[in-house]
């Protein structure tokens, strides 16, 4: 269908292996650090989520759903006219939500979002309304323990753990970041002891939202010791896209 239409939606771009990033930046420098193509294109794609105006009629006012579903109608032609257009999925049924979900958590997709459909539309994340509920994905992810960083607050075994993963090109640990939540005072002592009878030896699990481009972790939180693992098998880098996925 022709004519004027104003959406809601977000840009994303595409590093050369179509991993989906925030920014140009980062798909870039995914490109030169993550895939060793210094200057490969970066690919910019629109996702649409809602219609607001479309044929001279204003929907904010109309349910969400009505925004939505209008989205569907029209993606056809949307991208027909454009391979730089993406339509967001949506699901309304209990079992389309769980099907969702899954392909979620299937494709490493940073989360998915509810809203109330029968709510008005106000720009902004809308937090305050509470017609939203965002739900990021979290990924577990076994590391090593490189090094216990120093804590100022008396009383604490150390300030964070820094983990690294081992890369077989180099045939050494690579260090990921930090992991500064997620243990208690307890947990912080054992981590602290079984560390110091074997630096480099210990594996933890942790779970991330994902890599950023500089291959560090994002929002990472402890979960547990793991005795049962070799340290070198903890080789995967990237067991996720790193980058933002919606």
């Amino acid at each position: 269908q022709s004519g004027a239409y104003v959406v809601e939606g977000e840009e994303y771009h595409l590093d050369v292996e179509g991993n989906e990033c925030l920014t140009a930046a980062d798909a870039a420098e995914a490109n030169a650090r993550l895939h060793k193509q210094p200057g490969a294109p970066v690919r910019t794609r629109l996702a649409i989520i809602k219609v607001l105006f479309a044929e001279g009629k204003d929907y904010r006012r109309s349910d969400a759903v009505d925004r939505y579903a209008l989205v569907q109608a029209y993606a056809h032609a949307w991208q027909m006219a454009s391979d730089a257009i993406e339509v967001v999925p949506v699901a309304e049924t209990v079992d389309e939500k769980q099907s969702l979900l899954d392909t979620q958590v299937a494709e490493h997709r940073e989360g998915v979002v509810f809203e109330n459909r029968r709510a008005f539309y106000v720009g902004g994340k809308n937090e305050k309304g509470k017609t939203l509920v965002r739900k990021k994905q979290r990924y577990p992810m076994d590391v090593v323990i490189l090094n216990l960083t120093p804590s100022e607050k008396p009383g604490r075994e150390f300030g964070a753990i820094e983990v690294g993963a081992w890369d077989n090109d180099s045939q050494s640990f690579v260090s990921l970041g930090n992991v500064g939540t997620g243990f208690s005072h307890a947990k912080m002592k054992e981590i602290a002891a079984a560390h110091r009878a074997a630096p480099g030896q210990v594996v933890v699990s942790i779970t991330c939202l994902r890599l950023t481009p500089r291959g560090k972790l994002r929002e990472a939180s402890f979960d547990r010791l793991r005795p049962d693992k070799s340290p070198t098998d903890c080789t995967e880098r990237q067991p996720f896209n790193w980058a933002k996925n919606k």
